[in-house]
């Protein structure tokens, strides 16, 4: 008995510590939590990759993030997370939210498809 609890726990172990090196999904939280002056290889490290890299007209390296909030498979609102970067470093953030429109209509407009 005492063999199995010890192979329990070193397997329940291994679970806990292969999970920690994965990072963080970007959230409304996580953004907040993101201090001014954050180096941009701390961001990539605990958030992952950007989906968006790019440069804007002020000189700033843009790190762009998005949430996808589900209800099912529907995407009820995305949230999109800005890390403006400048000498390595976040100078500044900024977010915005986007809710798709409420229906779209399924069918063409017309009945009598054209082949």
């Amino acid at each position: 008995m005492n063999t199995k609890w010890k192979i329990f726990a070193v397997c329940m172990a291994t679970l806990v510590l292969s999970g920690c090196g994965a990072p963080q999904d970007m959230t409304r939280e996580n953004f907040y939590s993101v201090q001014l002056q954050t180096p941009k290889s701390q961001l990539e490290k605990k958030y992952g990759k950007p989906l968006y890299k790019y440069h804007d007209e002020q000189g700033y390296e843009v790190y762009e993030y998005v949430e996808r909030v589900y209800v099912g498979n529907a995407v009820i609102e995305q949230n999109y997370y800005y890390f403006f970067i400048k000498d390595g470093v976040v100078k500044k953030k900024g977010q915005k939210v986007q809710n798709p429109p409420p229906w779209s209509e399924p069918y063409n407009a017309d009945p009598i498809l054209d082949f």
